[in-house]
């Protein structure tokens, strides 16, 4: 090992400290990123699984050295398998090491499609803190060619606190027919790891895990400030899933008190009309919602849909937020 190779060396054992990968990860990424040695990708299936979403700014500015001293030597090759192996690693959140810039699936340019459409999901919902049809418009794109690079994206998100698979899967719900009759699918890797399930039956798990979010993220939503008699009963109007029925009294002193998280508030609020043709339930949060900032989640959706949905389904939003055209024109 010359001089050059013995500071790289150095360099990627402070990297990998800093990025706390786990020893077998670090012997792995130092073999990976050996270019003297043909690339081997076999060992990526050999990673182990970690959550960058713990890393603080100094962690990554480590990354950042590293991927700054590969570009200014122009060592393409190895800053391609530095992508991969840290995708491999952190799958969606891999966008906490990787210091690349934008909404663009683009960025992520040495990613296949749906590995680079986690990312990009991840970076949208960890930086941005509004909803906007510009940041979307690649997600959005992706999902209306083929649902299954969405669902095959929700594969790789690795922090089970992230709000990055419910927007993929809300996605990916919003471009699925809720009558669909397939019965498998076409990507390798969903037949790999979704191989007891039918694309039917793995719909309604969706939907199903769709529904729990809305319920579940009431209590954050306003802080963790409800009793458990409030809770039990927003969740209980949101379960019926029948806007005829009269919101909780409730609700309206929640308004008043102006205690709700209002990123969450849209975030929910949109997902939910995403996947409004699958379950009543979101039109019951929809309209629950409604008598806390009806024009904020007015907003949220039309920047969240795709123009063409949403002139198809802007007559029932305006009936479940109970507006009209005149309120926002």
């Amino acid at each position: 090992m010359n001089l050059q190779e013995e500071k790289k060396y150095q360099m990627r054992e402070e990297l990998f400290e800093s990025l706390e990968l786990t020893e077998e990860n670090k012997k792995i990424a130092q073999n990976y990123l050996d270019i003297t040695q043909e690339e081997k990708r076999e060992l990526l299936n050999q990673v182990e699984k970690q959550n960058f979403t713990t890393l603080g700014n100094i962690q990554k500015q480590k990354s950042v050295e590293y991927i700054n001293y590969l570009e200014k030597r122009n060592q393409k090759e190895e800053l391609e398998r530095y992508t991969r192996l840290i995708f491999a690693i952190g799958g969606s959140t891999c966008e906490k090491a990787l210091p690349y810039w934008g909404y663009s699936l683009d960025t992520y340019d040495v990613l296949n499609e749906a590995q680079a459409t986690s990312a990009l999901v991840e970076r949208i919902v960890s930086t941005s803190r509004i909803f906007d049809s510009y940041i979307l418009k690649d997600l959005r794109k992706t999902a209306r060619k083929d649902p299954e690079i969405i669902r095959e994206a929700m594969e790789y998100c690795y922090n089970p606190q992230s709000n990055t698979r419910i927007l993929l899967r809300a996605y990916y719900l919003n471009f699925k027919n809720p009558d669909c009759e397939e019965s498998t699918f076409s990507h390798d890797l969903l037949k790999d790891t979704l191989k007891d399930i039918n694309v039917k039956e793995d719909l309604k798990n969706q939907v199903a895990a769709m529904e729990n979010t809305f319920t579940e993220s009431l209590s954050t939503l306003f802080q963790g400030k409800l009793s458990e008699e409030e809770e039990a009963e927003l969740k209980a109007y949101v379960n019926a899933g029948d806007i005829t029925k009269d919101v909780p009294v409730l609700i309206h002193q929640l308004s008043g008190r102006k205690i709700h998280l209002e990123y969450l508030l849209c975030f929910l609020s949109g997902t939910a009309f995403l996947v409004i043709e699958h379950t009543k339930k979101a039109e019951a949060l929809l309209k629950l919602l409604s008598f806390i900032d009806s024009d904020a989640i007015h907003r949220t959706c039309v920047q969240m849909a795709n123009p063409y949905w949403f002139d198809k389904h802007e007559e029932l939003l305006q009936k479940v937020l109970g507006i009209t055209p005149k309120d926002y024109i």
